[in-house]
């Protein structure tokens, strides 16, 4: 199976997990393997005969996004919100005990996701009151479910 390394920022501490090539995320008994450096993100795809593939470019920035979540009155930036949602995105396809209500809201037909970020394809224009609610709903609960799953891995688990 392939898979690539993504990097993520949260409470101030950088994270790594692995992204299978379906758009998954890798999982080990419902949670979501995290390494706190590179290597040994690496070293656990290669001991489990994974395929890994070049690693995303930054991390995405959820502490960026937990902070908008927390305050009325700040920026966020277009990719900010994209790498997030994605990422829960495959959060939520990969874990079975994900709230449908959530997976639906990140993947379901007339999701948020279309309005706004293929504005091209779909012109949205401003968000209107009850949107803003709902973004921020869906993301906030896409950060509660990614925290959940995180179980964190020491260099010796890497080989477990």
């Amino acid at each position: 199976m392939d898979v690539h390394r993504l990097a993520f920022s949260l409470d101030h501490r950088i994270g790594h997990v692995l992204r299978r090539e379906d758009g998954g995320m890798l999982t080990l008994q419902e949670t979501l393997p995290v390494f706190e450096h590179p290597e040994d993100a690496d070293r656990y795809a290669l001991d489990h005969a994974l395929h890994l593939t070049p690693a995303a470019a930054s991390p995405v920035q959820l502490d960026v996004l937990a902070l908008w979540l927390s305050r009325d009155r700040v920026d966020i930036s277009h990719d900010v919100l994209l790498h997030a949602w994605e990422l829960f995105a495959a959060v939520a396809r990969s874990l079975k005990s994900r709230d449908s209500r959530v997976v639906a809201e990140f993947e379901g037909p007339g999701c948020l996701y279309d309005k706004l970020f293929w504005t091209s394809v779909t012109p949205g224009g401003a968000l209107s009151v009850a949107e803003r609610a709902k973004l921020r709903w869906v993301l906030a609960e896409g950060l509660r479910s990614f925290r959940g799953a995180l179980s964190w891995q020491t260099a010796r688990d890497t080989t477990n």
